[in-house]
């Protein structure tokens, strides 16, 4: 048994086509686009989270949670973050001293629990229940090694949208 299909288009096909692709073509890409922004700030929400050198506090948490995708315009997408997050993930390692009054002193009253990095901090207890010493602050890189990993899915959206404009455009044919 033999099937034979045979695919014609007719000048006034085409051109139809080719008018309902135009117009499809740049809304399924800014809608890819989009969609790329938002699997994007989920990937950096959750790798802000998960560093196996330091504790999650509370801090941290609250701050991962408001990294999102916002829509600028219909071609543009960018995706935000608390300024604190971009200064842990570019930050140079320094010393920081533990001097009463600091609101560092309290975070560390709070979160520390002898977690290391280095053995370069010295955290102890004062002679009235204080905390006495300084502390070796690291970067957590989060943000590159998050875009290196996800530079891939945005191909594949942008081909999921290309495919859905023609999918479309073909269909009133």
């Amino acid at each position: 048994m033999t099937v034979q299909v045979t695919v014609r288009f007719s000048g006034d096909d085409l051109a139809k086509f080719t008018k309902r692709l135009s117009q499809k073509l740049p809304v399924a890409a800014a809608d890819a686009i989009q969609e790329y922004a938002v699997g994007l700030a989920e990937d950096l929400r959750v790798a802000a989270m998960t560093d196996p050198l330091r504790p999650i506090t509370p801090d941290r948490r609250g701050a991962s949670l408001l990294i999102r995708a916002k829509r600028l315009s219909r071609n543009r997408s960018v995706i935000m973050m608390p300024r604190g997050l971009s200064y842990l993930d570019s930050m140079r390692p320094h010393y920081v001293s533990l001097k009463r009054g600091r609101s560092v002193t309290d975070w560390v009253k709070r979160n520390y629990g002898g977690a290391t990095v280095s053995g370069r901090s010295n955290v102890r207890m004062g002679p009235r229940g204080g905390i006495k010493g300084f502390l070796f602050v690291t970067p957590h890189r989060f943000v590159q090694p998050t875009l290196m990993r996800s530079r891939n899915k945005l191909s594949n959206n942008l081909r999921k949208g290309i495919r859905k404009a023609i999918s479309s455009s073909v269909g009133g044919v």
